[in-house]
């Protein structure tokens, strides 16, 4: 959900660079709760979970969750089998928190981290790991734009008002007040306030759309069409023994079972097409009209 944040006045722009410094020397970036101080527990909020306490490092807590973040964090954009050595010194220090999407690097992200985690049997407890679907916002923002050009133009005027309305509340193209993460992020801005603006009226219509859920469903299972053959990258908790789903192109159709028996996150040992092993672990997709059956193992 997209909601209106009340800015945090004690959070100022030397605090968070200060802070933005020391996560640079480590190769991390900066968590986003720097205004609140210390772990201060809220009526209702949930018991505080701790991974990798560390002196030196001081920790918050994220959102409504007990989850308690260390104040450096990992951002995975720049993270590669060829560059994550440096995040055990992190780690040491107190860092928790490794953040990661499988549109980083191509999935490089996900590998290095995952070699992290592999290196010592205790290490997946000490830290919080963290992902997302990488066209999550771009779907979103077609369905919203989808619906805004079918109504009438006044209407649109005035959810275009509401939009830069959102934006001058969020006080983000404030001088000294937004930090840039990486080039050109601006010209996200006027999408998102797009959609903030639009949901409370359409939100049914594009958040509950098969599009959505589909792009959802298939990041977590770890679907991703490549040309004329499908990759299965799965990223599923480690309790899950597999699952299944019927995957169609064109007339034909791919029952694909994925088998969890080692019990691990990601990654996949063997690929089969129809009884076929396939080396690369590419699927084909053939328009032929057939059922075909594809058997995965983790």
């Amino acid at each position: 959900m997209e909601t209106n944040p009340t800015p945090t006045p004690d959070a100022n722009r030397r605090d968070f660079l200060r802070v933005g410094t020391a996560a640079i020397a480590l190769g991390a970036s900066a968590s986003p709760a720097l205004g609140r101080e210390g772990p201060v527990r809220a009526a209702g909020e949930p018991a505080e979970e701790w991974r990798n306490r560390q002196p030196g490092m001081a920790y918050r807590r994220l959102g409504r969750t007990g989850m308690m973040i260390s104040e450096v964090v990992c951002g995975g954009d720049p993270i590669t089998l060829k560059n994550y050595k440096h995040i055990h010194k992190a780690i040491e220090r107190g860092l928790n928190y490794l953040d990661m999407a499988p549109a980083y690097n191509g999935g490089d992200t996900e590998r290095a981290f995952g070699k992290i985690l592999a290196e010592s049997p205790k290490m997946r407890d000490r830290v919080f790991l963290t992902t997302k679907v990488s066209s999550f916002n771009s779907v979103r923002t077609r369905l919203y734009r989808k619906i805004l050009d079918g109504l009438p133009a006044a209407r649109q005027e005035a959810i275009r008002r509401e939009a830069k309305a959102i934006g001058r509340s969020r006080r983000l193209e404030v001088p000294g007040y937004f930090l840039t993460y990486y080039p050109g992020q601006q010209k996200g801005f006027e999408s998102a306030y797009l959609r903030a603006a639009m949901q409370p009226e359409f939100g049914d219509r594009v958040e509950n759309s098969p599009e959505v859920r589909r792009t959802i469903v298939e990041s977590i299972l770890g679907l991703r069409r490549r040309g004329d053959r499908l990759a299965i990258e799965p990223c599923i908790p480690p309790d899950w023994t597999g699952f299944a789903i019927t995957y169609r192109f064109g007339a034909s159709t791919y029952r694909i079972e994925v088998a969890n028996p080692r019990g691990v996150e990601s990654g996949t040992s063997d690929v089969q097409l129809d009884g076929r092993p396939l080396p690369d672990r590419l699927i084909p997709l053939v328009d032929d009209g057939r059922p075909h059956e594809v058997r995965v193992t983790m």
